[in-house]
């Protein structure tokens, strides 16, 4: 036994939210985006907020090399990728800043997502072969958002969104939507930086969301705890080593 709880106290516990800026067109909206985000995280005591820029450098895409993973339990690809994994592995809770580009989001997030699979993948495979064991995909259970902008309305940010419910749900994730029935992003419409002090609309959206985020994840790190005993391996991945249930070190990491 790793916690023994007696008070509501023991269970409050503290989450890490990280904030993925992954905003490659008018990036000046996605910094004044991820600094409101920030400074409302805060406002909270139990949160940690760890802040992730994608770069202006190549970023490989998935070769499928699954042997290489498996080999060394990370992506073969040494780029920018490793110190993304690093953060979202070890984050409770996720809010991705996007720009809309061609009808969904940026080939950089395509190619993240499916190194992020394609690793797990192989990591669980390693892991059930030598341990003579059904595979065992993780369900990460991170409460998972996503802010879109574009320059108008077709810019692609409903599509945006809807990529993120479809990642989210293969990795056991929560997707948290806007606040119905205004919102289920939220999108933006957005042409100016000045605009992100004006809209009252999109402002309110993407406090309610962070908010959200926050505590929901704050939520589950307290329903581990209570029920460590109960809960299966899967809900307690570690935290350090992708794919591979660790429950024993889950909260010790």
């Amino acid at each position: 036994k790793i916690f023994k709880l007696s008070t509501k106290e023991d269970v409050k516990g503290n989450a890490e939210i990280l904030v993925v800026n992954a905003g490659f067109d008018n990036e000046d909206i996605g910094e004044e985006i991820e600094k409101r985000i920030v400074a409302k995280l805060k406002n909270n005591e139990k949160i940690k907020t760890e802040v992730f820029r994608f770069k202006h450098e190549p970023l490989k895409d998935c070769h499928h090399c699954n042997v290489l993973c498996r080999k060394g339990l990370r992506c073969a690809f040494n780029d920018q990728f490793q110190d993304f994994f690093d953060k979202w592995i070890r984050s409770d809770g996720i809010i991705w800043i996007v720009s809309g580009e061609q009808n969904g989001v940026p080939a950089e997030i395509h190619y993240v997502h499916d190194r992020l699979s394609e690793t797990g993948f192989s990591t669980v495979s390693d892991y059930a072969i030598k341990n003579n064991v059904p595979y065992r995909f993780c369900r990460y259970t991170k409460p998972e958002a996503v802010i879109a902008y574009g320059k108008n309305g077709y810019s692609g940010q409903t599509q945006a969104q809807q990529f993120f419910v479809n990642v989210a749900e293969q990795r056991g994730n929560y997707f948290i939507s806007g606040r119905t029935p205004y919102s289920l992003g939220p999108a933006a419409l957005i042409r100016q930086k000045s605009q992100l002090g004006s809209d009252r609309f999109f402002i309110e959206n993407v406090d309610n969301v962070v908010k959200d985020v926050a505590n929901i994840a704050i939520g589950i790190q307290g329903a581990k705890k209570i029920l460590f005993d109960e809960l299966p391996d899967i809900f307690f991945n570690s935290r350090t080593q992708m794919g591979i249930p660790d429950k024993e070190e889950y909260f010790n990491e």
